[in-house]
């Protein structure tokens, strides 16, 4: 098995929000730097680096290595990784696989990127969940806050980001939109090796037994149902294969990608699970959608 020890990003924010001045290439620096700094292992371990980016444009040349030149990840393996809204589990996968074949011991991946009834009821949990998590402090834990010049009294002065913009701006008046906003923001992930865990005597915060990830094109498009049927019959399929050893029964909690509504209520509902057991900390109808992450 692969062991996750490290995780952090920065908060999220609407296109043309909080965030539209910060380039990418800072977002990832700020999650990876966090990422590792929060898993208490040297960065010179790292031996690899994957960047899911989505829209790289603007950012110079190589955004990828402008973050690891600027973290001090020196002759690391890099790649990139572009699959639209699975590029995150895509990165996670590639990761896994290089670890698995001894390609790499440490390797952290981020992703970057600067862009009625049940239903309305799931949006509504969806805020409550968030707003619970960071009462309890959950979401600060994760979060690398980011600094912005914002406007002050007719000048410019310097303030800090520490929470999610969506979910401030709709705090006392939710918004019910059933497809999530696109945001700018960056999340890492530090993964690692068994041996380098027990190694090091590293607390892995979990651990990865299955992955399995499909990306479908239902009607070349040509059904405006067709997106969303493939997302659907893809997730089915995939949780499928990877609980097929522990049965859905087994399984705590559930992390599907809700940038439609209905996704995560029509999965749930196929499968027999409990909504209360999807996302429990929010999915990014409250949080916003990075495309990359």
């Amino acid at each position: 098995m692969i062991d996750i020890i490290g995780l952090a990003r920065t908060p999220f924010a609407p296109i043309l929000g909080l965030l539209s001045s910060i380039s990418s290439v800072h977002l990832g620096l700020k999650s990876a730097t966090k990422c590792i700094n929060n898993s208490f292992i040297n960065k010179e371990l790292v031996d690899s680096v994957i960047l899911s980016q989505v829209f790289p444009y603007g950012q110079g040349p190589s955004p990828l290595k402008q973050i690891i030149t600027n973290i001090g990840l020196n002759n690391c393996n890099n790649y990139n990784v572009n699959n639209l809204c699975i590029s995150g589990l895509k990165a996670v996968d590639l990761g896994l696989n290089l670890i698995k074949s001894e390609k790499s011991q440490v390797l952290t991946e981020f992703e970057v990127d600067n862009m009625e009834g049940r239903v309305n009821r799931y949006i509504e949990d969806s805020f409550e969940k968030i707003a619970s998590s960071y009462s309890q402090g959950v979401i600060q834990n994760e979060i690398a806050p980011v600094n912005i010049k914002a406007p002050l009294n007719d000048k410019m002065v310097d303030k800090k980001i520490s929470e999610d913009e969506i979910y401030r701006m709709f705090m006392k008046k939710i918004n019910y939109s059933k497809i999530s906003t696109f945001s700018d923001g960056s999340a890492s992930l530090l993964m690692c090796s068994n041996k380098v865990t027990n190694k090091y005597k590293l607390t892995p915060i979990c651990k990865i037994r299955s992955i399995y990830n499909s990306s479908r094109v239902y009607n070349n498009g040509s059904d405006s149902n067709s997106a969303t049927d493939g997302d659907i019959d893809g997730i089915v399929s995939d949780i499928a294969e990877c609980v097929k050893e522990y049965r859905e029964n087994n399984v705590d909690i559930f992390e599907i990608l809700d940038q439609n509504v209905l996704i995560p209520i029509l999965v749930s509902k196929s499968k027999g699970i409990d909504l209360s057991r999807v996302n429990l900390q929010g999915g990014t109808i409250a949080i916003g959608h990075a495309l990359g992450n």
